[in-house]
């Protein structure tokens, strides 16, 4: 084991922020995440970790993932972090994010956009306007870092538009509920701060460099 999971720095990093009741949502070998984060509700006995599961997570989109986990805290007080599960980025973003008001996504202006980047476009208001994979790269502002903050006041809103747009595609990616325009978004550029996502083994390497000058991640 070369050091902490991204799962164990996230946790840290909410703590830090303090941020202690965590919702997880698991789908592809669901058991045995499950145990693991049993072992990591013991270490971080500070934080309450309720996992939640998709069971239909083979057929479905992150839209569906994220409905079931925003159902945990509907009637819950307070604005929800929606954090994806291979982010693995700087203590500041958080610390940035956190200290915004308002329903804002995390964006990176900086970087080399491929064709499966979650793109998106500023409007003329300077919120965000659109943001798919299906943009093209000429028509991009940046890239979606897959971290946002929802205000108490629009969770419910949230929710309702995406029951509706999952009825209609059961594979759609939640930010497909932020693309509709209905709730407006505010963005927070990180560029140059340093950040990746971890789908495959280079992009762990990746990781690993990025972040070498810290704590083995």
């Amino acid at each position: 084991k070369y050091g902490k999971t991204i799962l164990e720095r996230m946790l840290e990093q909410l703590i830090k922020n303090n941020i202690d009741n965590i919702i997880i949502v698991l789908g592809y070998q669901e058991a045995n995440s499950n145990l693991y984060i049993k072992e990591l509700s013991k270490a971080y006995n500070e934080l309450n970790i309720i996992t939640v599961n998709n069971l239909d997570f083979a057929i479905t989109g992150t839209l569906k993932s994220l409905l079931i986990g925003l159902g945990e805290v509907s009637n819950s007080k307070g604005d929800v972090l929606i954090i994806e599960g291979d982010v693995v980025c700087e203590d500041s973003i958080f610390q940035d994010i956190l200290s915004e008001r308002k329903n804002i996504l995390a964006v990176d202006s900086g970087s080399k956009l491929g064709d499966e980047d979650m793109k998106y476009v500023i409007s003329d208001s300077d919120t965000i306007h659109k943001i798919s994979k299906e943009l093209r790269i000429e028509d991009a502002h940046g890239v979606y870092t897959g971290i946002l903050r929802l205000l108490e006041s629009d969770i419910n809103n949230f929710i309702s538009i995406g029951e509706e747009i999952y009825k209609k595609n059961n594979l759609a990616f939640y930010e497909s509920i932020i693309d509709s325009g209905e709730i407006i978004f505010n963005y927070l550029d990180v560029f140059p701060k340093k950040w990746t996502e971890v789908d495959f083994p280079l992009e762990y390497k990746k990781a690993r460099q990025i972040f070498s000058d810290e704590k083995k991640i």
